[in-house]
């Protein structure tokens, strides 16, 4: 079993205790990047180097992925559209992607206790604590801070090892405003959207 998730994850080292260390993008992976000024591409850009980083990762204890959130108040504008807001929620969903393609153990903990359907739609995800499952099977959890620019956000990617809160893992991007909505028709100034176009 380690040795298959060994040929999965890309220029891996395993130690006796079977944990990972060095984990390495896969030089495919960067020719297969999407289209860059996507937000599709600066998490893919993000997790290739925090999974670079890793100090050591049992691969076969769960991992969840967080939203990323603005690093001043650790929490996502109450705006739906505001573009931090989006990238917030954006990263948790690609990286969640992201670290499957890596051959990781990701856990939705987001699921709720019993599959809600509705006349229009079908409901197994749920933010509301008191519908999700008690117990949480989770060793590490990824999450990270939005510093917003003038011109773009800085993106601070971590990787928690939470039996004892260490940091095994961490990365750093940036990302142009432009990427969410044009830069030529809406800039960002002192929390506010400013629209020059149409």
């Amino acid at each position: 079993m380690i040795c298959l998730l060994a040929a999965i994850l890309s220029a891996c080292t395993i130690t006796d205790g079977g944990q990972v260390t060095s984990m390495a993008a896969d030089s495919k992976d960067v020719g297969s990047l999407p289209r860059q000024n996507s937000v599709h591409f600066y998490t893919e850009r993000l997790a290739s180097q925090l999974f670079r980083s890793v100090l050591t990762l049992k691969p076969n204890e769960g991992i969840a992925i967080g939203t990323f959130t603005q690093v001043d108040t650790l929490e996502l504008n109450k705006n739906v559209n505001h573009p931090l807001r989006l990238l917030g929620l954006q990263l948790e969903e690609g990286l969640m992607t992201a670290s499957i393609n890596k051959g990781l153990k990701v856990i939705e903990f987001k699921t709720r206790q019993k599959l809600l359907l509705k006349s229009d739609q079908d409901l197994m995800l749920s933010r509301d604590v008191k519908q999700l499952q008690s117990k949480q099977n989770v060793r590490y959890f990824l999450t990270g801070t939005l510093t917003e620019q003038e011109t773009g956000v800085v993106v601070n990617a971590r990787l928690i090892d939470t039996d004892n809160n260490q940091v095994i893992a961490a990365a750093t991007d940036y990302v142009p405003m432009d990427t969410l909505w044009g830069l030529h028709k809406v800039q960002m100034k002192n929390d506010l959207i400013y629209r020059t176009g149409y």
